[in-house]
């Protein structure tokens, strides 16, 4: 029975000959259910088992390994050839290197540019106020200054039925130095700044004309009642200008290397004018007497005053190393009043006509523009400031020549100044030409 029970159990394969002597041991002792037992435990191994013929079975064949991890799939779009153009090379060192003071901004490797305090946001030490100076070479003209009408009539009048034929005497001057100066302030309060200038400009030019053989000169600035003719005229000009402007302004950027500066405030001009014309050797028509003259000098004076408000911007591009265009552009709307005073006197000092005072009071514009090439730049650790500009400017004040011209009606008429009128035309002022500015700061 005991072997019966020994055939049925399994025994481990790799320990087949050790138990084998273990069961004959133990059959030997008669330990038939403790063999049993021990068979029992090791058939539940499962590592093998015995069959009625005695002989062991081979081993059940192990579990199939798991698969194994499946590969990432390939990437659908295949990469991505390198760029055909190579990377530019780094633009060659500055010779000798640029380094930029704290007033300025690099802006390329060889590039430094202006920036302004206002941008910043605060005022830097020792840059609070500055001064200017501005030279001025202008020219000026207006309208209404024909002081002469050369013809080559020898009856020739201004009636309204009669016809000139000639070609006009114009005051024209050539150009003429003046100046303009300022002071300006930069305040605390979000970096505006007050400034005032003042501009002068004085000219006193002189013309001649003469009338050939076969000519005469008609008098334009004498009374036509009596159709006066003369042989030659010297005429004068006397031009003083004056313009006081008080500013308060603000410089902020409107792009990279854009900024601008709009401006208002008070402006006070006072420009007084007298054009006085000597006519020699006059003749007068129409049974007039005396008949002829040796001279009579017509004297016109015309003086203005204005107060108003100027308003502007002034703006800037600027380029490397403080270099830069500028324009600005001003226009001013003032309370105004002229006051004129003309008269005609003889060599001998009598008075042949007079126009009274006329006083005029009424309102004014004015119009101003500037462009030109400007450098800056700061200095001494940022505690000064230096620019010089160069450029055209245009000037244009309108009604300006408030003087008229007393014109004869009908020339049929003997010494009757009844049948003349005044004619009263006024005229733009213009001044144009050329400045140079300095201005420092600290």
């Amino acid at each position: 029975m005991a072997f019966a029970a020994v055939q049925e159990e399994s025994y481990v394969m790799e320990d087949f000959e050790e138990s084998a002597v273990a069961v004959e041991q133990e059959m030997a002792y008669g330990g038939g259910s403790n063999s049993s037992d021990s068979m029992d435990k090791e058939k539940s191994d499962g590592t093998g088992s015995w069959d009625n013929s005695g002989s062991c079975q081979k081993p059940c064949p192990p579990k199939c390994p798991p698969p194994p991890c499946p590969k990432p799939c390939p990437p659908k779009c295949p990469p991505k050839c390198p760029p055909k153009c190579p990377p530019k090379c780094p633009p060659p060192p500055c010779k000798p290197p640029v380094c930029c003071p704290p007033r300025k901004v690099q802006m390329e490797p060889c590039c430094c540019l202006m920036y302004p305090t206002a941008v910043e946001g605060m005022i830097l030490d020792g840059y609070d106020a500055e001064v200017f100076g501005e030279w001025l070479f202008l020219q000026i003209g207006q309208e209404g200054t024909e002081y002469a009408l050369i013809s080559t009539s020898t009856t020739p009048t201004l009636s309204s039925n009669s016809q000139l034929n000639g070609s006009p005497q114009n005051m024209q001057p050539e150009y003429h130095s003046g100046f303009r100066v300022g002071i300006g302030y930069e305040m605390g309060h979000d970096n505006w700044e007050l400034a005032a200038t003042w501009a002068r400009f004085n000219h006193s030019p002189t013309f001649k004309a003469t009338a050939a053989t076969g000519e005469v000169l008609i008098p334009l600035f004498l009374s036509q009642y009596a159709a006066p003719t003369a042989v030659s005229a010297n005429a004068e000009w006397k031009f003083n200008y004056n313009v006081f402007d008080v500013m308060l302004g603000r410089d902020f950027y409107a792009g990279k290397y854009l900024f601008l500066k709009p401006h208002a405030g008070f402006r006070a001009a006072w420009i007084n004018q007298h054009m006085d014309v000597t006519y020699n050797t006059v003749s007068y028509a129409g049974g007039f007497l005396p008949a002829t003259a040796t001279s009579v000098e017509s004297k016109n004076h015309n003086k203005f005053k204005g107060y108003g408000i100027d308003v502007g911007v002034d703006g800037k591009w600027m380029f490397c190393e403080g270099f830069g265009l500028y324009a600005n552009m001003g226009t001013s709307l003032l309370w105004s009043e002229f006051t004129t005073n003309q008269s005609e006197v003889n060599a001998d000092g009598t008075v042949r006509s007079a126009i009274g005072s006329k006083d005029l009071k009424c309102t004014t514009p004015a119009l101003e523009m500037a462009a030109g090439l400007e450098w800056e730049n700061y200095f001494s650790c940022d505690k000064y400031y230096l620019s010089i500009s160069a450029g055209w400017e245009q000037d244009i004040w309108f009604h300006q020549n408030q003087l008229s011209q007393i014109v004869s009606a009908d020339t049929s008429v003997t010494n009757n100044r009844a049948a003349t009128r005044l004619v009263s035309q006024p005229g733009d002022l213009s001044l144009w030409g050329y400045s140079v500015k300095v201005k420092f700061g600290f």
